[in-house]
């Protein structure tokens, strides 16, 4: 790809990769008026050069007359680039200030904070889900982190938990890298992804608070206490023991798949209700958000020598809907042939159910509790209920 840009006689010229947050790069232009940043493909003409990775990669250039840009927004003009590294690491941000008349460009790398400054430009249809975004996430993180500051431990973020550690240290940076997406689309996406992400660590955080218990386990070579946030990992997120030395496992985005070759052959039977070797369609069952499982079990081996006596899965959920019930009617069905009385299924959900797929829910077996998000008398319900069944 070129030099993401320069100057050909009276155009700037502009190469840019879209795609997600790896290996990509995106271009905001600076309105001088409004102080605002729009997508360079709102002013420039762009033509698409190529795709990669079966289309989900997209290189676009843009260009666009310098008088027109100088008539527009001013004879000196401001762009950042936005740019992620291959592993996803980002964004980091450079600054081009364009002289329209002389024709130069001069580069300057800056810190995002220097950006947040501005707003950028919104497309329409995303504009609820940054309120949404607003009102509940930074309330939620600030809960977290408070959480673990009480509980004494470091939080260690893996893998493809990344996005989820950027919102953990700076929840406005969630809010950029959602809206550094050119399209509504796409930005509407991003924004419900870190809105349910963050309701998920933030209900993690309220059930551990709702023990008060240390945590033994994972313990730093230097003798602090952590808990490792990783998706679908094979080490748990944390074992605690409480002040009557009961031990819980708890385990973020535990995944049954990887269980099935450490418990039991019929595993597959039993989450599926199908013969071995007939795999479920792939999408039709996802992790649960939260498990605790009475009993310390650090690694996934660990399961081999006995399944848990108490296991309580949580699903947290910031909206509802026909696709929320079948995803938990199916978790009803199979795991209760697997471990029958054994498992006390919970939904923490950040608004209200509504009633017809909550009195569903409530036949099959869950314990609903809504409007668990911080200020609502749903929070206490929650820790409450967490409390009872584990202490039980």
């Amino acid at each position: 790809m070129p030099w993401p840009i320069e100057i050909k006689g009276d155009k700037l010229v502009v190469w840019e990769r879209q795609g997600g947050t790896r290996g990509t790069k995106y271009f905001y232009i600076l309105d001088p008026h409004r102080k605002r940043l729009i997508h360079v493909s709102q002013l420039f003409t762009s033509v698409l050069e190529g795709t990669s990775r079966a289309g989900r990669r997209r290189d676009y250039r843009h260009e666009v007359s310098l008088t027109v840009l100088r008539k527009e927004l001013g004879p000196e003009i401001t762009l950042f680039m936005f740019w992620y590294t291959n592993k996803g690491y980002g964004p980091s941000t450079t600054k081009y200030i364009i002289n329209c008349s002389r024709k130069t460009i001069e580069e300057e790398r800056v810190d995002i904070a220097n950006v947040s400054v501005y707003e950028f430009e919104v497309l329409g249809p995303e504009r609820e889900w940054i309120e949404l975004y607003e009102k509940y996430v930074h309330k939620m993180m600030d809960t977290v982190r408070n959480i673990v500051n009480k509980l004494g431990i470091d939080v260690l973020f893996a893998g493809r938990a990344r996005r989820l550690e950027d919102l953990y240290t700076n929840s406005k940076l969630g809010l950029i890298n959602a809206l550094i997406q050119p399209s509504w689309q796409s930005r509407q996406k991003a924004l419900e992804t870190y809105v349910r992400s963050t309701h998920e660590l933030y209900v993690l955080f309220l059930a551990a608070d709702s023990l008060d218990a240390k945590t033994i386990y994972h313990i730093s070579s230097d003798g602090k206490p952590y808990w490792w946030i990783e998706y679908a990992s094979d080490f748990s997120t944390a074992v605690v023991e409480t002040s009557t030395d009961r031990k819980y496992t708890f385990w973020f985005q535990f995944s049954p798949k990887k269980w099935w070759d450490v418990v039991r052959e019929g595993w597959i039977y039993a989450m599926f209700g199908r013969p071995i070797g007939q795999l479920p369609p792939s999408r039709q069952y996802v992790r649960p958000d939260i498990v605790i499982m009475r009993g310390e079990y650090q690694h996934r081996s660990d399961l081999k020598r006995a399944t848990p006596a108490l296991v309580v899965l949580i699903d947290a959920k910031i909206s509802f809907d026909e696709a929320d019930f079948k995803q938990l009617e199916g978790y009803a069905k199979n795991f209760g042939k697997l471990f029958g009385e054994k498992v006390i299924y919970i939904v923490a959900c950040l608004d209200r159910i509504p009633p017809r797929y909550k009195r569903m829910l409530e036949r099959i077996g869950y314990h609903i509790i809504e409007e668990v998000v911080p200020g609502e008398k749903g929070e206490k319900r929650f820790q409450d209920f967490i409390r009872k069944v584990l202490w039980e």
